[in-house]
Order: C-alpha cells, then sequence, then structure tokens
C-alpha cells in the first residue's frame, strides 16, 4: 500500500530513522536555532513582513540541488524530506495555505541544521507536528530533531525583533497596557480574550502564519502570560 509514494516499508524507516541514535542528536540552542534561521533571512535580504520562502528556495537549489515539490495527493502526510539528494515534497493543494508554509519552513528546518547526520529521510503528519511544537526540549532522539526543526520554522517565518516591533506597535495601537501581568494576558475574562484574539489574528494575518504558530511565538519570546 503506497501513501504519498512511499511503501509502507519505507513510511516504517521514515517515521523511526534506523540511525538516529547513532550518532546521538546534538543539543542546539534555541538561540543558536533563531541564529541561524537569522542567517538564512539575511542571505534572501529579508526585511520585514512575510518571508519568501521561493526565495529561500530558489538559492538553496543554486548551492546544493534542493528540490521542492508540491503534491495534490490523499494522506495524511503532511511533507518530506529525503538528503541525499536534498528533495522536500509538500502534500497539499494550496501551496499558500499557513499549513502548508509552517510544513516547508519545518522541512527546511532539517535542511539547514544538518539532520541528514542522523537520518536519510523523514516524514511528517499533522499530529506530529502538534505534538512536537514544545517550548521545552524533549529528551527523545526523534522528538529532539522534530523540536529543532518546529523552533527553525518559528524562527524563519517570525523573525524575532520584526516580531517583537509589530507586537509593540500593535499593543501601542490598540492601547493594550501591562498592568502588572504582562505585556499581553490571557485567561478567561471576555476583556484579555478579545485582546488576545485580536492581537494574534493580525500578527497572523502580517506573518501568513497561523493564530496557534503566533501564540507559541509569543509563549517562547515571553510576551506572552497564560494564567494557570
Amino acid at each position: 500500500m503506497l501513501e504519498n509514494g512511499f511503501s509502507e516499508d519505507e513510511l516504517r524507516s521514515i517515521r523511526q530513522p534506523s540511525s538516529v541514535t547513532k550518532p546521538r542528536v546534538t543539543y542546539i540552542s534555541k538561540e543558536s536555532i533563531e541564529e541561524l534561521a537569522g542567517h538564512a533571512l539575511k542571505s534572501i535580504s529579508h526585511t520585514r513582513g512575510v518571508v519568501s520562502l521561493t526565495k529561500l528556495i530558489r538559492q538553496e537549489f543554486d548551492a546544493s540541488g534542493l528540490t521542492v515539490s508540491f503534491l495534490e495527493e490523499p494522506g495524511s502526510a503532511l511533507g518530506s524530506i529525503t538528503f541525499k539528494p536534498p528533495e522536500i515534497k509538500i502534500f497539499t493543494s494550496d501551496k499558500n495555505s499557513h499549513l502548508a508554509r509552517f510544513t516547508l519552513a519545518h522541512e527546511l528546518g532539517h535542511y539547514f541544521l544538518g539532520h541528514g547526520r542522523y537520518m536519510t529521510r523523514e516524514c511528517i503528519r499533522s499530529q506530529d507536528l502538534d505534538q512536537s511544537q514544545h517550548i521545552t526540549i524533549p529528551k527523545g532522539e526523534v522528538e529532539r530533531l522534530e523540536w529543532q526543526a518546529n523552533t527553525f520554522a518559528s524562527c524563519l517565518l517570525m523573525p524575532r525583533e520584526d516580531f517583537l516591533t509589530a507586537f509593540g506597535l500593535l499593543l501601542q495601537h490598540l492601547g493594550i497596557r501591562d498592568r502588572g501581568h504582562g505585556a499581553l494576558y490571557l485567561d478567561h475574562q471576555p476583556d484579555n480574550l478579545n485582546q488576545f484574539n485580536l492581537v494574534s489574528n493580525l500578527l497572523s494575518e502580517y506573518f501568513e502564519v497561523s493564530k496557534t504558530a503566533v501564540r507559541l511565538r509569543m509563549r517562547a519570546l515571553k510576551v506572552l502570560v497564560e494564567a494557570p
């Protein structure tokens, strides 16, 4: 049975890379991943707003032969990457959707982070993407690779300085003030919910990412405080 061009045996090897435990996955800090994403953005002269993944892909095609294809195929896989030769596939009918952009940035994370040292290929599903978007670094080898790729995707699509600048300007424009709980406070009170939804919606539109991605980025940058 084939799914998105892979046999069952191939899918098993993708989900559980046999080489992932040898060598062990190197620890990489959030700051180092942020810096790596910054270098990638600088290489395409990105300044602010929506990041052009197309420019980055074209550049890496010239540099290493990386190819990216969008395929309208049924199945639960969102995307995949093989490393020799470097090839990314995104399984979507809308390559401009927020999910497709994050999936592509995630696979580019594997590419830029050199994860070909640990596995020959990788395939990600929606549940894997949801489960691996943690603020803390997981202990498992495979999970750590996914965490690194997701962190890179977040830093790439929502660059720190641009994100914090846009966030600050929005709060100023909307008259949202820190009342002692944090720059943006989220609990079940209607006013706080409305403020959170308004800010996250506007940032989602500005960067062309999902509200979930915005929320995680705000948490990672410690500008969003959520009630326990």
